[in-house]
């Protein structure tokens, strides 16, 4: 151990051997020695300098050998006075002090009510609101604190297919770039950013269910996840249709559920049959009006997780919709009429969803209906995947 007041305090630095505390001894005595033959040799003019220097730095608890030390490795690096000098200057601009902790919840208000005063389309409000609400029931802290793994973790616990999580993306990045103009995050801080780029995979395989699996799903289901889980797989809806469905499009007397062009991820009008089962497992649970789903987007991404837990059987995303589609073309056979209940192109069901199921199998999956008094669940031991 050495002791060190090269910089003008006392500290002990420690090597593993006693030569090496000997020879390092011996370089500071020698750096010591030239700093008073130095010393020794300061003019009037000097000595006024360096109490100046001394001086200025008091103020910030920074001793002169050490400011000395760290100016000269930056001078090492390339940089210049005037270049340090603006660099800092454009440091302390973009990372103020003193960020508001505005929390993401009542930040994202902030920015839906300008959106709304900028006259946004009413779509376009409600694409905002369903991702921006989900990210704000994520993320009980400050939106400066917000970080870009904090974003990745969540992004990838949503289990998102390439193109919703592009679109997460999206919004995000235009959420955080409004949150730096009004100075709630730092400047060139937007997390978005740094996020690794999403990798679009082309005529990536179908994924479906089979009918056991779906029953042990619906099994494990209970109440408001119960109804939507039978939504996704015996109509075909996408999540967020889910999320945003009104009782009252639900018609279940004229066997028909009325999905709005708000509420679409095309944003056009559809009706999509209430067959035979859904209504069975729908009937129970219907209202005159309301929320279908009256929870939050991440609620409802909680109780799945529940569910799939549950059941022990893997969540695959999109696969009941992808089911339901292959099974639905089986039995009617009309790819155009398929194309309209499902909100999708002709052309988007022709290349991924002909001859997945064969009708007996599509049979199958539209043969589970929930447990009553008078029945049991039917599950054909034939049912295959």
């Amino acid at each position: 151990m050495v002791a060190n007041y090269a910089e003008g305090k006392r500290r002990f630095d420690c090597y593993p051997a006693e030569a090496d505390a000997l020879e390092a001894a011996q370089r500071l005595a020698r750096k010591l020695s030239e700093r008073e033959v130095v010393a020794a040799s300061l003019t009037n003019e000097d000595a006024s300098n360096y109490a100046a220097a001394v001086q200025a730095l008091a103020r910030h608890n920074v001793s002169l050998p050490t400011a000395a030390a760290m100016l000269a490795e930056c001078l090492r690096l390339g940089g210049s006075l005037p270049g340090l000098l603006a660099a800092s200057k454009d440091y302390a601009r973009r990372h103020p002090a003193q960020l508001p902790q505005v929390r993401v919840a009542d930040a994202v208000a902030q920015f839906l009510e300008a959106k709304r005063k900028d006259n946004l389309r009413d779509r376009s409000i409600g694409d905002l609101s369903l991702r921006l609400n989900r990210f704000g029931d994520a993320f009980q802290k400050a939106v400066a604190n917000v970080s870009s793994p904090d974003l990745a973790d969540w992004l990838d616990s949503l289990d998102l297919g390439p193109q919703s999580r592009l679109n997460y993306r999206r919004v995000l990045n235009n959420f955080f770039g409004w949150c730096e103009g009004r100075g709630l995050i730092a400047r060139g801080e937007n997390p978005v950013v740094t996020l690794p780029e999403v990798k679009m995979r082309r005529d990536q395989a179908i994924t479906i269910y089979t009918p056991e699996q779906l029953h042990a799903l619906l099994t494990a289901a209970e109440g408001e996840y119960l109804t939507a889980l039978a939504l996704l797989a015996f109509a075909g809806m996408r999540p967020d249709e889910v999320w945003r469905l009104d009782w009252q499009d639900a018609n279940l007397a004229e066997g028909f559920i009325h999905v709005t062009g708000r509420g679409s991820k095309t944003r056009t009008h559809r009706h999509v049959p209430v067959l035979e089962p859904l209504g069975a497992w729908l009937a129970p649970h219907s209202k005159p009006s309301g929320k279908v789903w009256s929870g939050t987007a991440n609620q409802f991404t909680v109780a799945r997780r529940g569910v799939v837990k549950a059941s022990g059987v893997k969540w695959l995303p999109d696969a009941l919709r992808h089911t339901w589609i292959s099974c639905r073309l089986a039995l009617v056979g009309n790819t155009a009429q398929v194309a309209l209940e499902a909100g999708n192109s002709e052309q988007v069901i022709v290349r991924h969803y002909r001859h997945l199921r064969t009708e007996r199998q599509a049979r199958a999956w539209f043969d589970i209906a929930p447990v009553t008094k008078a029945n049991v669940v039917n599950m054909p031991a034939a049912a295959v995947a």
